[in-house]
Formats: structure tokens, sequence, C-alpha cells
């Protein structure tokens, strides 16, 4: 049997298993603190749908003739992850500035889930979120298919998979215990796995390990590998691009407007840290993650260039439609002029952070003619 490397703390709280996305957000999961964080993140809750930060239930369904309908999709910095409290994320901003600047009502609806990659954001809106048929997709990603490219080593014997570790986890456990084929001593280890105490001792292990690495010893122990043996995979880039042109030409196809952005994060060349608090904080982030700078410098050297060209591509596209029906943003310049700290932690935004991206998202959709 392959063991899987890597233990996720919040499985059965804040994330629940799903055998099509391999996770989502657990529904009417309360507000709180996230328990054993290096950030110490707050923790916003769900509502009934599994939507992050939303108080609601969303009718499920389109929405009213006069409704302006937003949505949101992404990893964990869309989802607002890093914001104090409801009222703070991107989402909440969003709607704000929306309701501002469009000529009738608006409603933004948070779909983004944390740890997504583009391939899992695309499942989710095909198999479900289409269902409520938006005006605009919003999708704010791109580092976590970075993540998943890097160190996506998924076992101790070396091998790789593409998707994201926690999904393919619970995609093959949900599944096999559907058919009945998991045994009941792989359910028990996988249990085990998962506890508190079994983490702290694999983590105190590694550490008298003569193999431990500084990133090991990190509450960031994504994967027991050793970050020297961390590389880009050309063909990620391929996978990115592909998933963005395939959900703008399903959301064109739908008569729905996509603005796709790469998303701000320090640890991207263009975007590195300016205030003294971030500073910091990317001091403490290079520490706990090596290598992490120099391979995101050449992930994002092979990306963006082709990133930039995409706009062009899907506007030539018949399925395209009219040109402005789609927009692709490198959102990683954003915030470059910044002179205060925008920044929760080099992923995610603090509160002026959030408000910041949410008036850049505005000012896209608002010079398109979108909000009429």
């Amino acid at each position: 049997m392959l063991h899987p490397s890597l233990f996720y703390r919040d499985l059965s709280l804040r994330y629940i298993r799903d055998p099509r996305l391999g996770h989502r957000l657990g529904r009417n999961y309360p507000d709180g603190k996230h328990v054993d964080e290096t950030w110490g993140y707050p923790w916003l809750g769900t509502n009934s749908d599994g939507f992050y930060g939303h108080d609601e239930a969303v009718p499920w369904g389109p929405p009213q003739d006069d409704v302006l309908r937003v949505m949101m999709l992404g990893g964990s910095a869309a989802m607002g992850l890093g914001a104090s409290r409801r009222g703070e994320t991107i989402r909440d901003h969003l709607l704000g500035f929306l309701s501002a600047s469009a000529t009738r009502p608006v409603e933004v609806l948070n779909c983004a889930v944390g740890d997504y990659a583009s391939s899992q954001s695309l499942i989710y809106f095909v198999t479900e979120l289409i269902e409520l048929e938006p005006h605009i997709v919003v999708a704010l990603d791109g580092w976590n298919d970075f993540a998943h490219a890097t160190w996506g080593t998924k076992y101790s014997n070396g091998r790789w998979l593409a998707n994201t570790t926690r999904s393919f986890d619970d995609n093959l456990e949900a599944v096999l215990t559907w058919d009945g084929s998991l045994s009941k001593e792989i359910s028990r280890e996988l249990k085990r796995r998962r506890s508190q105490r079994a983490i702290r001792r694999e983590r105190k292990k590694q550490e008298r390990s003569e193999e431990a690495t500084p990133f090991a010893r990190s509450s960031h122990g994504f994967v027991w590998d050793n970050p020297v043996e961390w590389s880009v995979r050309r063909e990620s880039v391929d996978w990115y691009l592909r998933n963005v042109h395939t959900l703008a030409a399903i959301c064109a196809s739908q008569g729905r407007k996509l603005l796709q952005v790469l998303q701000p994060a320090m640890v991207w060349p263009t975007a590195n840290a300016r205030a003294s608090a971030e500073q910091k904080i990317l001091h403490f982030f290079n520490e706990r993650m090596p290598r992490l700078a120099d391979l995101a410098v050449e992930y994002y050297d092979q990306l963006a260039p082709r990133f930039g060209a995409l706009q062009l591509a899907l506007q030539e596209r018949e399925f395209a439609g009219k040109p402005e029906s789609v927009a692709v943003c490198d959102g990683s310049r954003w915030l470059l002029a910044r002179t205060d700290d925008y920044y929760f932690d080099p992923l995610h935004f603090n509160d002026r952070g959030q408000r910041e991206v949410a008036v850049l998202l505005c000012a896209e959709m608002a010079k398109r003619g979108w909000l009429q």
C-alpha cells in the first residue's frame, strides 16, 4: 500500500469530502479560529450552501429578472481568507462597490473554496454552480495551480500527482468507501492520520530525523518530502491556461461574462513585500517554504507572457462572441503601488487588501460596460 504523506487537520470540520471535487467547504460551519495554524486566520463560517462568509442561503436557480448576479471562483484568496470579520472580504466589498455603480440591484456569490486549483473551480462551476446562472463570473486564481505543480509529490516513494493532495486523498477514499472496497484497516489508518495526536507525533519524528527540513518542521508541512527536490513541471502552465480557456468557452456559450484574473500574491516576482510589516511576513514565509521564491519566479516567467496573450486568443475564437465577453487580467501587478501593508500573509489579504482588490475588480467590470 502507498501511504499518503499528507495530513489535513480541517478535513471533517471546515472541509468535507466530495467524490467529484475531492473536497468542498462544509455547510453551516460556524465562525472561529483555525487551530494550530501559523498565521491564526479568522474563520468566517459558511452558510447552508457552503459559501464562505455568507449569512443566508442562496435560492438555487436563476436570479430575479432585475438582479445582476456576480459569482466568484478561486481558492482561499478569492474566498476572503485573511479578512478579520464578515463584511471585510473581497466579496463583501465588491458587493458594495458594484451596488453603487450598477444601474440595477446586485448580488455577489462567494463560491470560492480554499485550496481549489483552476481545475476544481471549473468542475464545480460546470456541475453545480452553472445552475445559478450568473451574469458575470470572476475567477481569481493561479497560486494553487502553481503550488500543486511544484510540490505535488504525494507519496514517500516520490510519485507525483498533478491534482491537489487533499482532493486526491478524499476522492479516493470517498469512492472506495461508496463501493465498499475500502478495507476497515485502511479506514482506521486514514482516520488515525488525521488526528491531532498523529500530526504532532509525525512532526516530532521528522524533527528527530536526519532528513528533517525547515519545511517539514513547520505547520505548513503539506508534504513530507525534501524541498530541494521541488521543481516546476513544464506542463503546469499548459494545464492552467487550458482550464481558463475551457471556462471562457463555457461562459460564452451560456451567455455569461468572464473576468479571469491571475491573483496578486507576494510570492510573484512582480509583487514582493513593500511595507515593513509585509517584509517580515515574507521573510518568515521564505524560511518556512525554502526555494519557493525561486520556483515562483520560474513559474511566473513561463506563465506571464502566455497569460498576457490569452486575451487576444480568446477574442479571436468564434465562441467568444462579443470581444468584451471575456477579460483576462494579470493581477499580479495590481498592488505594486502600495505603500501600506495589504497582506495578511504572502498569499492572503488583510482587510485593506481585500478592499483594494475589490476596487480593482469593480473597475475592470465597469470599464467594459458590464454593470449596465
